[in-house]
């Protein structure tokens, strides 16, 4: 789709019941609720994705999310890429009350939410806590649109670090974040949760934004 359609702009708590629709549908360990308006209240910097609600996706493709595990009693900094674990489609659902103008996309454009991050910062670092596209729309490079805007800003900003974890199975989300630039430096053992045990991830860090 053309970029101009895209709007990102910061997340607010109405917007919290859709986001975490989105999580729900797109993780197998997702975030509750409470842990976005959490996010929010401590003033991490957090965005969601905007499209015009007449756009569709394909919904075969399968794009680029990743996610931390946060609880609702906990914030665990972690980063959960999980692209091909979910492929339940997700409706199109526009953000209450549908937002209309102001913004790309056209005067009168009634928007729907698509994909959202969050990200800690602190001096001249970044976390990575949260990033994703709602299944239904992947495979339209929103991902990687979202997290490049999102260096973009924190480069402007005087953002110099960005750190994230990855599963260590999960090679699609491995390769994307690599092809961004970002560089392994370590693991961590038994940091993500499974059904059954604990799964290491791969800690990345992208030098000078």
């Amino acid at each position: 789709m053309n970029n101009t359609e895209i709007n990102i702009r910061p997340m607010e708590p109405a917007d919290v019941p859709i986001v975490s629709a989105i999580e729900q549908q797109a993780f197998p360990h997702p975030w509750g609720e409470q842990a976005f308006y959490d996010c929010i209240r401590v003033n991490f910097k957090c965005w969601v994705l905007e499209i015009p609600c007449s756009f569709r996706a394909n919904e075969s493709t399968v794009g680029i999310n990743s996610m931390s595990s946060l609880t609702e009693s906990e914030v665990d900094i972690n980063s959960i890429c999980s692209p091909t674990e979910s492929e339940v489609d997700i409706k199109s659902i526009c953000s209450p009350p549908p937002r209309s103008g102001g913004g790309d996309g056209g005067e009168g454009a009634v928007r729907e939410i698509v994909g959202y991050a969050i990200v800690m910062t602190a001096l001249d670092e970044s976390q990575l806590l949260n990033i994703a596209i709602a299944p239904t729309h992947r495979g339209k490079k929103l991902g990687k649109y979202l997290l490049s805007w999102i260096l973009a800003q924190l480069k402007a900003t005087g953002t110099k670090e960005m750190f994230l974890e990855v599963r260590v199975s999960n090679m699609t989300a491995i390769h994307f974040y690599e092809t961004l630039g970002f560089e392994k430096i370590g693991i961590r053992k038994g940091y993500y949760p499974l059904d059954n045990g604990r799964e290491d991830a791969v800690l990345y860090k992208l030098e000078q934004l």
